[in-house]
């Protein structure tokens, strides 16, 4: 396997706990995919607290949410870098909250409806143009305090997780287009959720270690313990296997026939990962790190 390592220049950083919600930062530690590896560096890149990656397979390029700050600070300085898939930065603050008509805080997940590109921040969320970047639509949610991944809801709309919900609070919402907000899962049933990957008819979701399967309706289906906690992204590869990061351990875990298998390990804080599945390639951000790591399957 080849991994190129996005490096970044050093930037404000007190988030990292608070981004998985409530969990602390692991070592660092050098790449090792098990695998003999060939290892590229691109270069000084300039993320700061890269939280998540999307493939605009329209556009082919990759998206990275920035959070520059902390995690649930309104300070308006989260920003979106555009990428070509070779690692190349075309447009470091593609979308800008430092822009005069763009408001972006913390951004982190992410997902592309149509043109559509959705953007959890906080307790709300927000649609750019995923081509010019423009700022289409604000849509608050309310009670919402730590809006995370963002996932298609089938419709014309998303769900997204809300990872600092506990208790009876709504962990899990869908939003419309037209901005109206729908509870889908309580914290009780669901606590702290991060990563989110819809397969109709569910929803599959990372909770408290687990992986969660949520229907429609709300009821909660299967639950799969997984190999360690802390867990940040969920994609599914081309040959239908779900694939994991984890803050706790620094390690991607692959979905295999004998169960869950160690697919790359040594990688800190691996926050919302992301998949080429035309180049079946993960994009990694090293959230601690300033750094996107990009690993060919």
């Amino acid at each position: 396997m080849l991994i190129a390592s996005l490096m970044a220049c050093t930037s404000p950083l007190d988030s990292a706990a608070a981004e998985t919600g409530g969990t602390e930062s692991v070592d660092s530690g050098s790449r090792d995919t098990g695998d003999s590896a060939d290892t590229g560096d691109t270069g000084t890149a300039g993320f700061a607290s890269p939280e998540s990656v999307l493939h605009d397979a329209q556009a082919d390029v990759y998206l990275v949410s920035n959070i520059n700050g902390g995690a649930t600070e309104v300070d308006d300085n989260g920003f979106i870098s555009k990428l070509a898939p070779d690692g190349t930065v075309l447009d470091l603050k593609f979308i800008d909250g430092a822009d005069a008509d763009v408001e972006l805080n913390a951004p982190k997940g992410s997902y592309i409806v149509g043109d559509w590109l959705w953007v959890a921040d906080i307790d709300t969320m927000r649609v750019f143009d995923r081509e010019t970047g423009e700022s289409l639509r604000t849509f608050p949610v309310e009670g919402a305090t730590f809006l995370n991944d963002v996932t298609f809801s089938g419709e014309d709309g998303v769900f997204v997780s809300d990872s600092a919900a506990t208790g009876r609070d709504t962990s899990m919402w869908a939003v419309n287009s037209g901005g109206d907000t729908f509870f889908q899962a309580s914290g009780d049933e669901l606590p702290k959720p991060n990563g989110l990957y819809f397969q109709y008819p569910s929803i599959f979701a990372l909770s408290d270690g687990e992986l969660v399967e949520v229907q429609l309706n709300s009821d909660i289906g299967s639950r799969e313990a997984l190999p360690a906690a802390q867990l940040d992204g969920l994609v599914k590869d081309n040959d239908g296997n779900y694939i994991v990061s984890s803050w706790e351990t620094s390690t991607l875990y692959r979905q295999g026939r004998a169960g869950w298998e160690v697919l790359a390990e040594n990688l800190t804080s691996p926050a919302d990962i992301g998949y080429d599945v035309s180049r079946n390639q993960l994009m990694v951000p090293l959230f601690t790190e300033n750094e996107v790591v990009l690993l060919p399957l």
